[in-house]
Parts: C-alpha cells; sequence; structure tokens
C-alpha cells in the first residue's frame, strides 16, 4: 500500500508539500521495477484517494487476507502530526522545506500516541455530520481537519493483526511507531530484537526533509537506492566478514534495516535547500523485531 498526499488546501494550518506523490510513485515503481512484485501488487493512494477511511479499510482488508509467507509493506509521504512537540519552529513547515506539523488544535489522543499521518480529509464524512447538526464556519474546519487525521497507534493496532511479514516505511515528520521497540543491527548481522515475525518500522523521528536536487524527501531517497540494490552491495560494510557474507543479489529486511541506519549517520547537507546552521542529519526511528529473514526486492538495477 503506497500513499502521497501534496495537497492539504482543504485542512487548516497545514501546508502542502511538492514531492510527496513523485515519492509515493517512486516507492511503488521501485518495488514492481525490482521483479519481487507485480504491479497488481501495489496499490496507490494518492491526495484525495487517500483519505482515513480509505486507509483504514484497505490496511484492514490486506492483513485479513494475510498469509505467513507474505510480505506486506506499506509507504506513507505526507504531512506528520508530532507526539507531544510543542516547539513553534517544528509548526507546520513553509512549502518544500519540511514535512511535519509541531502544535496543531489540541489532538490530544493523537499528539500522545507515538504521532499520526495527517490525510487527505474526508469531505463527504464531514458534509455527512453538517447535515445532522448545524456547523460554524470554524467548527466546519475543525471537523474537515479531524477527518484527515490517522493516529499511527491505529495503524499498529491493524498491522499487529497481520499473519506476514510487515514493513513501514512513514516518510513525514515525527511519526515513530508507539509499541513497537527500537530495533539496532549489529555488525554481526544480529538484531537486539529478534521474533518469529517480521515487523519493521522506518521512519523519521525528527523533521523529514524535501529538495528539488533529490527530487523528493532525503529518506525516501535513501530507501530508493537501497531497494534498487545499495543495501545488498554494501553487505560486507554493514555487517562485515563474519556477518552476512558477499552481496548475493538481493536485498532482505535485514540489509534494508541496516543501510537505513548506516545513511542515518551520513550528512545530507547537499540534499537540502534550506539556510540550515551545522549539518543536516537524518534522525530515523528504526523500531520493530526481526524474524525469518525475508527477501523485500532483487537488487538486479545498477547503483550509481
Amino acid at each position: 500500500m503506497i500513499i502521497g498526499v501534496d495537497d492539504y488546501a482543504q485542512v487548516e494550518g497545514i501546508a502542502d508539500l511538492r514531492f510527496a506523490k513523485s515519492d509515493a510513485r517512486l516507492m511503488a515503481d521501485t518495488l514492481v521495477r525490482s521483479g519481487k512484485l507485480k504491479p497488481n501488487d501495489v496499490t496507490i493512494f494518492l491526495d484525495e484517494k487517500a483519505t482515513r477511511d480509505s486507509v483504514q479499510g484497505f490496511l484492514k482488508v490486506l492483513v485479513k487476507d494475510s498469509k505467513e509467507e507474505d510480505l506486506m509493506i506499506v509507504y506513507f509521504a505526507g504531512q506528520g502530526l508530532a507526539a507531544d512537540v510543542s516547539d513553534p519552529k517544528l509548526q507546520s513547515g513553509a512549502k518544500g522545506q519540511h514535512r511535519g506539523v509541531g502544535t496543531m488544535v489540541e489532538f490530544d489522543k493523537i499528539r500522545k500516541s507515538g504521532g499520526g499521518w495527517v490525510l487527505s480529509p474526508d469531505i463527504e464524512n464531514v458534509n455527512e455530520v453538517a447535515a445532522k447538526r448545524p456547523l460554524t464556519e470554524e467548527a466546519r474546519k475543525d471537523e474537515i481537519t479531524i477527518s484527515a487525521l490517522l493516529s499511527f497507534c491505529e495503524v499498529e493496532e491493524i498491522l499487529d493483526t497481520c499473519a506476514g511479514s510487515v514493513l513501514v516505511i512513514s516518510d513525514c515528520c515525527f511519526v515513530t511507531a508507539k509499541n513497537w521497540k527500537q530495533l539496532m543491527v549489529g555488525s554481526t548481522g544480529q538484531t537486539s530484537v529478534s521474533s518469529d515475525v517480521n515487523r519493521i518500522f522506518i521512519g523519521n523521528s525528527g523533521l523529514a526533509y524535501e529538495g528539488s536536487s533529490t527530487g523528493g524527501a532525503v529518506l525516501t531517497f535513501a530507501l530508493a537506492r537501497g531497494l534498487a540494490g545499495a543495501a545488498d552491495a554494501l553487505t560486507p560494510l554493514l555487517f562485515g566478514e563474519e556477518g552476512e557474507g558477499a552481496p548475493d543479489g538481493l536485498v532482505t529486511l535485514r540489509e534494508l534495516a541496516a543501510f537505513i541506519q548506516l545513511q542515518a549517520d551520513s550528512t545530507f547537507r547537499e540534499l537540502v535547500e534550506m539556510p540550515l546552521h551545522g549539518q543536516v542529519k537524518l534522525a530515523i526511528a528504526i523500531q520493530g523485531c526481526v524474524g525469518p529473514e525475508k527477501v523485500v526486492t532483487r537488487s538486479g538495477l545498477p547503483v550509481e
């Protein structure tokens, strides 16, 4: 399931983005071109199609039909609602800067639950509410905003019922998995949290930057490279000679998590078109647990 939202014109106080939809298309294209997934294995929700009801409904269908051998991938690019962030500097970023809302009304349930995704508002639902009781202009704006917010805890609850493996990529600001533990992939390929299932969350614990030089957000830029083969090509560096061994043409969940962990230590100042102080680094959250090895993509694509 691939979700990308650029258009937030109807949601009060939230800036539009430039590259969320193109990032979503890039992720879908990368997964299909890898040869691991077929086009009909990927469903894309863009802008007005990505409402709270449509996202939750489709996730529930996917987990209901899941099997133990399946790998379920959920990708979101858009604005993120912070969990307990009140710093005014982290309020909704100007267009083309970052993907996050630091303070926004008083949605305590979402802000205290690990943050959430800002989707497209469900205007039909708002109209149904308005038909039942008169709404002032301010109340209507609040109803529109509420209809666009999805707590990531609600996403977690759905995904935890999946019978197979789960990979969640959240390319927005602030959102982390509230109930999934921090995951570290060591140089020997051992992980800090092992399990009989794969549950991996990769997201931005800080700001998610966009830039024209990357053609999108920095995290998605790194992920696309990793999925296209860099995570496999760098296997000796990621795990050492005593770890996973030589590249084998496959990108696994373990390799991808380790690759992104390495990227979090890299400097991306030159990729971000903002007057920033100091160096820009990815503040990445990698959470969950790793079970049996699971292949995400085949790395037959050229890697620069």
